[in-house]
């Protein structure tokens, strides 16, 4: 197959599809509940202490800009319908995923951000023309950066993968350093966006079914136990103990 016939063998249309469909999913989930939570009173937030030695560089709304762009090009890079289809319901499902967190637990960012001049602030203005300082955790920049992360990385020639990742972690910062975002919405972003992955398997949810029945219920019970003890250690310990709601996350999926 030569390289015309294998762009053309590309499902161009149902990309084009899914990109309108995923945007106007967006702009009603996202600016409702932005909306919605902006009608309540006394909005909570969650900061640690140490969240204000974090610095503010005007130039990362740059690369916080760009999941935009990577966004909308992921959907036209899938070979198949069926990566397509994984793609386009692994977005939807970050999309409706978050927007239950952003309703059911609100936040708001109480970060002032410091004057900045030329493109810089121009972006900063243009962001604030639809973004409210609420729909905190978990991030949905985060969230949708861990999807389309995955996805890149089967789709970039390997000797760029240095540049993807650079590029990809400076996105995530960017979230802390543009003053966007705290760090709970980080972190939890992250495990929304597993999360994503793994309600929307590569390959169909036939994947979930196990080859090996009998071992697969003592396998699971292994995990269930580790994740629930997992899940105790971050209850009991507080604070940082949190983190180990990571391994009991992962557990759990397992």
């Amino acid at each position: 197959m030569n390289r015309k016939q294998y762009f053309a063998h590309r499902p161009w249309k149902q990309a084009l599809l899914w990109l309108v469909f995923l945007a106007v999913v967006f702009q009603v989930t996202y600016n409702g509940t932005n909306y919605y939570t902006s009608l309540r009173d006394n909005v909570p937030s969650i900061v640690f202490a140490w969240e204000g030695a974090i610095p503010f560089l005007a130039w990362t709304i740059v690369p916080y800009w760009t999941i935009d762009a990577l966004y909308g090009i992921s959907l036209f890079l899938c070979r198949t319908r069926e990566e397509l289809t994984t793609l386009g319901l692994r977005l939807l499902t970050a999309s409706f995923l978050c927007s239950v967190f952003f309703v059911l637990f609100p936040l708001r960012c109480t970060l002032t951000r410091p004057e900045s001049s030329g493109v810089y602030a121009f972006l900063f203005r243009t962001l604030e023309t639809f973004d409210m300082p609420y729909n905190q955790a978990p991030s949905l920049h985060i969230c949708l950066l861990v999807i389309l992360w995955g996805h890149y990385m089967r789709h970039v020639p390997r000797r760029w993968l240095w540049l993807l990742h650079s590029w990809f972690f400076l996105i995530g910062v960017s979230i802390l350093t543009t003053y966007q975002h705290h760090a709970l919405d980080l972190a939890t972003g992250i495990l929304a966006g597993a999360a994503c992955c793994y309600l929307v398997p590569r390959g169909g949810w036939q994947r979930w079914r196990p080859a090996l029945p009998k071992r697969a219920a003592s396998l699971a019970l292994r995990y269930g136990v580790g994740a629930v003890c997992c899940t105790a250690l971050a209850l009991f310990i507080g604070g940082w103990g949190w983190l180990w709601l990571y391994p009991a996350f992962s557990l759990a999926c397992l």
